[in-house]
This record gives C-alpha cells, sequence and structure tokens, in this order.
C-alpha cells in the first residue's frame, strides 16, 4: 500500500444546515467548501419565474437536477429530475426555471462565478469565500448555529 496521508470522509447533512435566501425566489445550502482547490457544493432551490442574472464561468461546474425542470436562456436541452449538466470553464449563461414546482439542484463549483449585469458588468462574484460568508452572515444574523464547512 502507498504511503500517502490518509483523510477521512466527510458527512454532509443537509438537514442540519439552514436554506440562505439569496436572489428574490432563490435560496441555497452551502454543503463544502474546499479552501486547497476552491471548490464548493451548493443545494440551490429555485421557483418558478426565478430570475438569476446571466454569470460567467472562471471553473468548471457540474449540476445535478434533484427536482423541477429548467435550462439556460438560448439553450434547446431541459433539465429534469436526474439530469446532469457539465457548464466548462469559459461558459455564459442564465438560468431559467421551467416547471411549476420548485427547482432543486446540486452544484459542484470550482473556482469563480462571476453574475453580470445586462451590459455585461460585474454585479456580484461568487466563489468558495463568498460562499462561506455569505452563511456565516445568516448565522450570524438569525442566531444559526455556523459549523466550520471547510474542515476535514
Amino acid at each position: 500500500m502507498a504511503e500517502y496521508p490518509l483523510l477521512e470522509s466527510v458527512y454532509m447533512n443537509p438537514e442540519e444546515l439552514p436554506w440562505i435566501p439569496w436572489m428574490e425566489g432563490v435560496q441555497f445550502k452551502l454543503l463544502k467548501a474546499n479552501p486547497i482547490n476552491g471548490q464548493f457544493f451548493v443545494l440551490l432551490q429555485a421557483s418558478k419565474g426565478a430570475v438569476m442574472p446571466a454569470h460567467y464561468h472562471h471553473g468548471t461546474v457540474i449540476v445535478y437536477t434533484i427536482q423541477g425542470a429548467w435550462n439556460y436562456e438560448g439553450e434547446n436541452w431541459v433539465s429534469k429530475a436526474g439530469d446532469v449538466i457539465f457548464e466548462p470553464a469559459g461558459s455564459l449563461h442564465t438560468p431559467q426555471m421551467l416547471s411549476e414546482e420548485d427547482v432543486i439542484v446540486l452544484n459542484i463549483l470550482d473556482g469563480l462565478l462571476d453574475f453580470q449585469d445586462d451590459e455585461g458588468n460585474s454585479i456580484l462574484k461568487l466563489n468558495w469565500i463568498a460562499a462561506i460568508d455569505m452563511y456565516k452572515q445568516y448565522c450570524d444574523a438569525t442566531g444559526t448555529e455556523f459549523k466550520d464547512l471547510t474542515k476535514f
């Protein structure tokens, strides 16, 4: 057997973590953040008609659809429960929620998302640090227990 340092698996129970209001009709649960490689895991829930701004990917994103139906403006596919979307670094798109029921997706994100206005100006940058900050601010404001989601 190779002599590498062994790390234990990390168990994440989403029921123990709060839904954090984000944009109108959109909330998220931060599940894990890796300060070593910048990867973070987020459950996202969005209601029909929720509008998220266009965003540019500096890293890759994998999206697993748990519930509902959605796509990106201008795309000819619709992601439904059980579907997986791979978003390469360098992509730009605008999410659309299509189902009557809430859309719930698991996002595995590498690096930075740069949310943009209609003119292409940056309005919000989201990476693991910003996600942890939003989670901490929510916990502080609501008296919710803050769990260190960066530990291994």
